[in-house]
């Protein structure tokens, strides 16, 4: 049994979107977890660290169970949070600041979750606060960066991908498979990658290569769910770059119904696939996703294979 740990897309229906305040530019100090993922140090109230991932499918900030208890947090009424297996109620905690290097997001309200998907993480810092700015990873050096989006990352080995912002500021893509036209989500909370079923069912109609495995958990912060069906994907293209190899697991996951994609090809681009990238920016000013395939100086390689 291999087990994956899938990000929360946390949306909490109760709480106002807070704003962050940043210098035009800024570097947070970051590193991997035992599982992939992109951390930082967070102090809370003025104490800490605490560990959290930093989480592009996440559109709320999150803090767990044992981090509410250590700060003496008062529960603050009850809120939705919809996961990728589907919808449950957390217990909502207000925090009078989250400071993460420069970056401070002042009076939010956070759900409080736990289980398996935090793993070793204190809490996920989602997207929510970020508004009109860029998100940078360095995949070589862990660093992440923000800036306010305007200059343009191309000609020093970055990719530029257009897409489109729904639910606040979740970052839809386009990308092709073949024949096959697909929306594509980066997600740096999840671990794997993760396909909807009408790409599953497209490319199991002989345009791609579909393979069942066993026995293959995936948590999230709701409860755990098996999926018994991978599909591999030789190559997807997205925008100049191409992405090889990938493989995807497979289910009609609550999350595609939340986000309007049960009708259309899918696939969720975990850090499975991310790490093998040199860098990776989200790009909330302009709606875009922007890919470092080759190392500054280099030119952009036609795919990135790994």
């Amino acid at each position: 049994m291999r087990h994956f740990f899938l990000a929360a897309a946390l949306i909490a229906c109760a709480c106002g979107a807070a704003e962050a305040q940043a210098p035009a530019a800024v570097r947070i100090d970051a590193t991997r977890d035992a599982i992939g993922r992109i951390t930082t140090p967070v102090y809370l109230n003025g104490q800490g660290p605490f560990n959290f991932v930093v989480d592009t499918g996440a559109n709320r900030s999150a803090i767990s169970h044992h981090v509410a208890t250590r700060l003496g947090l008062e529960i603050d009424g009850v809120g939705q949070v919809h996961a990728f297996t589907g919808v449950f109620q957390a217990p909502m905690v207000r925090l009078s600041s989250i400071r993460s290097g420069a970056l401070l997001i002042n009076d939010i309200t956070a759900p409080v979750i736990d289980g398996p998907m935090l793993s070793n993480a204190d809490g996920l810092l989602g997207v929510d606060t970020l508004g009109e700015r860029r998100l940078i990873f360095d995949l070589r050096r862990s660093t992440v960066s923000i800036d306010d989006g305007l200059s343009s990352l191309a000609g020093r080995g970055w990719v530029n991908v257009p897409g489109q912002r729904r639910f606040g500021n979740l970052i839809v893509a386009r990308g092709r498979i073949g024949r096959i036209s697909t929306h594509v989500i980066i997600d740096t909370g999840a671990q794997t990658s993760i396909v909807n079923g009408p790409l599953r069912n497209a490319l199991a109609a002989g345009r791609g290569d579909a393979r069942p495995v066993t026995g293959t958990r995936i948590t999230s912060v709701a409860d755990p769910i098996v999926l018994n069906e991978a599909v591999f994907i030789p190559r997807l293209d997205f925008g100049a770059a191409a992405l090889g190899n990938v493989t995807a697991y497979s289910g009609d996951l609550y999350i595609f119904e939340l986000w309007g994609l049960t009708r259309e090809p899918a696939i969720v681009i975990g850090m499975d696939v991310v790490r093998h990238m040199y860098g990776l920016a989200m790009n909330y000013r302009r709606a875009r996703v922007e890919m470092q395939v080759a190392r500054m100086g280099q030119r952009p390689r036609a795919e990135l294979v790994h």
